[in-house]
Order: C-alpha cells, then sequence, then structure tokens
C-alpha cells in the first residue's frame, strides 16, 4: 500500500454553515463573523458560547486581497503575535453579495481578537464596517493542506479528522447538496460532514470531496466514496 504526500497543496473548500455577527470582543465598527454551528453534518446542535474558546471566525474585508499579498503579509503577522492561529483566505456568499474574509482557526481565546485585528490593519488590510449576518451562507476557503493520498484517499496530515476523495468531475453546489441528502438517507455508519473542494497539485485540477468526522473507519470511507462516485 504505496501512500504519496502532496505538501503545501493549495484547495478550495466549499462549504454552508450558518454565521452570526460576533458583537463582543472586536474592534468597534468591525465585521468579524462567527460559524455558529461548525460541520453541521456531524455535530447536530450548535456548541458555541460566548465564553467558550472561538472556533471559526472571520474577519470581514472591505476588498479581496490576492493569495501573495495576504501570505507575504501574514508571515510578519505571525512572527508579532503572541499566540497561535491559523489563517486562510475565505469570501462568502450571502444575499446575492459576497463578503471577503480572512477565516481565522485555532484562536485559544476571545480576548486575542482585538489585538488581530489591529495586526491585520498595521499589515495594510482594510477592514469592514460592521455588517448584521445571523444566516446560513456559501463559504469558499482557500488555504494550503498537506496531504497523504493512499488507496484513492487524501489524508490531511494536519487534521485526522479530515480526509478527501476524487468524485471525477466539476459539480455545482446544489446539486451537491442534493446529492448528500441523498446519500444521507441511504448510508449506514458514523456520522460525518461533507464539503465540495478542488485540489490543485502537479499541474492537475482535481474535484474531491472532504469528509469530515472522528468514528470514521476505512469501510466507512470506502463506502462513502463508492456512493458519492456513483451518485456524481
Amino acid at each position: 500500500m504505496e501512500t504519496v504526500s502532496f505538501n503545501n497543496t493549495l484547495t478550495i473548500i466549499t462549504k454552508e454553515e450558518t454565521v452570526k455577527t460576533l458583537n463582543h470582543n472586536i474592534i468597534p465598527n468591525t465585521c468579524v463573523l462567527e460559524v455558529a454551528n461548525p460541520f453541521p453534518g456531524y455535530y447536530s446542535t450548535s456548541f458555541i458560547t460566548s465564553e467558550s474558546k472561538p472556533e471559526t471566525l472571520f474577519i470581514v474585508l472591505n476588498e479581496k486581497v490576492s493569495l501573495d499579498f495576504f501570505y507575504r503579509r501574514l508571515y510578519s503577522i505571525n512572527k508579532n503575535a503572541k499566540y497561535d492561529f491559523s489563517a486562510a483566505l475565505a469570501d462568502l456568499e450571502f444575499n446575492n453579495k459576497k463578503y471577503y474574509a480572512i477565516r481565522i482557526f485555532d484562536l485559544d481565546t476571545y480576548d486575542n481578537i482585538v489585538d488581530l485585528e489591529n495586526l491585520f490593519i498595521e499589515a495594510g488590510f482594510n477592514l469592514s464596517k460592521s455588517v448584521k449576518i445571523d444566516a446560513e451562507v456559501l463559504i469558499h476557503i482557500h488555504k494550503f493542506c498537506n496531504l497523504n493520498l493512499t488507496d484513492e484517499v487524501y489524508y490531511s496530515a494536519d487534521n485526522s479528522h479530515f480526509v478527501y476523495f476524487g468524485v471525477g468531475k466539476e459539480i455545482s453546489w446544489n446539486a451537491f447538496e442534493i446529492v448528500t441528502k441523498k446519500i444521507r438517507h441511504n448510508y449506514i455508519g458514523n456520522k460525518f460532514d461533507a464539503g465540495l473542494g478542488i485540489i490543485f497539485h502537479h499541474n492537475k485540477v482535481e474535484d474531491v470531496v472532504r469528509i469530515y468526522g472522528t468514528d470514521l473507519s476505512k469501510d466507512d470511507l470506502n463506502k462513502l466514496m463508492s456512493m458519492y462516485q456513483k451518485e456524481i
């Protein structure tokens, strides 16, 4: 069983989640959104509270920025921050409008948000003014991943709860939702959350399904991969 590693591979992950405007621990009149129910296909109810560690945040920007602008400045921001976090570019679609944002993950406390916003401002990012949102939005996250490919399944080297497998063709989000609902109705196995993805590597663009789960066996993954590939 051969394993092939793909390091620093650009991916675009599309998913739909409920986000809410954060009204505390932020610079006044800036827009920070919080995912209210991360991985909704896996977790049945919201478990985010204002006292807990933030799960996923979006610092909303006034304008779109390029990948090179973002990562050049993120390098210096990481050096100046006195705490750990991960960041990626994202855009969110809501009410026929697109919002450009920085997705923040692995931040230990809400108390660091103001400082982090200031670091991005000092680095040249223009933050959006506050926008009130409490709704399900379509999210596209642009990030680099380290992946290990074994038996047609990409396993994340960064987070063992994420896996990806190819589906052979491009599919719209609406069609993907229909397929996922059908699979959930017929699937017998451990719980999972599904997103749509694109992996760019070795001059190749590969359409994939991203699966999140903490209890998925190899048999679960093989069944899900077979069902998605058949339906798509």
